[in-house]
């Protein structure tokens, strides 16, 4: 009997050592896994706060984007209503050429048509002055023809 329980006692304790053994390398295996499995955990948060940064910053570079077309959006309108605005002063200078051209050529034109009324007046007048001349000479030569008339009505009175 003894020596069954000793039998029995060295097969439990080489089971035991073997079982220990195997639940020892189990262990060592569990702890390494687990080891390994915080280790990925830590890297995949790493991984995650970079991708975030990454996110973010690409966040901020769309934003920057988005900012930067608003930008030549407004000044593509600020460039628009200035040539607008160039445009409307070059068509009122014209615009006020125009008028002062035509203000210039109606000017001209009644300086002309008073030009003509006093070249009319002036033609008038040394019309009549020439009519009044005729008449005087008319006159003289009547006169002196009358006067001839008398002389010789004298002259042959006094024969």
């Amino acid at each position: 009997k003894q020596w069954y329980q000793r039998r029995v006692r060295a097969a439990t304790k080489v089971s035991d050592n073997g079982d220990s053994r195997r639940n020892s390398e189990l262990m060592e295996r569990h702890e390494m896994e687990a080891k390994q499995l915080r280790e990925l955990q830590r890297l995949n948060k790493i991984e995650e706060q970079r991708l975030k940064e990454i996110q973010r910053q690409q966040q901020i570079e769309q934003q920057k984007i988005v900012e930067l077309q608003a930008q030549q959006h407004l000044q593509r309108q600020l460039e628009q209503k200035r040539q607008q605005e160039l445009q409307l002063q070059i068509e009122r200078e014209q615009l006020e050429e125009l008028q002062r051209h035509r203000e210039l050529q109606n000017l001209q034109e009644l300086q002309r048509q008073e030009l003509i009324r006093i070249q009319q007046k002036e033609r008038q007048r040394e019309e009549e002055a020439e009519r009044l001349r005729k008449e005087e000479l008319a006159k003289k030569a009547e006169q002196e023809r009358l006067l001839e008339k008398e002389r010789i009505r004298i002259q042959e009175e006094r024969k």
